[in-house]
């Protein structure tokens, strides 16, 4: 199962997404907007700073450039067709606060 999750570099969306890997064998693609630093990193820092990263999340985690904002979320057509062809469900937790 694949899951895309958008927010992961938020409060919500890292508490989310630790569910998601810790109660869960899925994996997980973060929508993470693009901006300074490398975005895995962006989202392995944000859930070291709220102590629940565990290393054996690493594997089930990629990420993906994406802006909420934007139309078509600024995706690539070839992610766009990733996301269509093979996540089976989106998880929003993505806001301007």
């Amino acid at each position: 199962m694949r899951i895309v999750l958008t927010g992961a570099t938020g409060f919500l969306g890292a508490y989310v997404l630790r569910s998601l890997l810790r109660d869960t064998e899925t994996h997980v693609i973060c929508l993470v907007r693009p901006g300074e630093g490398d975005l895995l990193n962006r989202v392995h820092e944000t859930l070291a700073r709220y102590e629940i990263w565990d290393t054996s999340y690493e594997s089930r985690i990629s990420v993906m450039a994406g802006d909420l904002q934007q139309q078509g979320l600024a995706l690539s057509a070839c992610n766009l067709e990733l996301i269509i062809r093979d996540v089976d469900e989106v998880y929003h937790c993505g806001a301007d606060v």
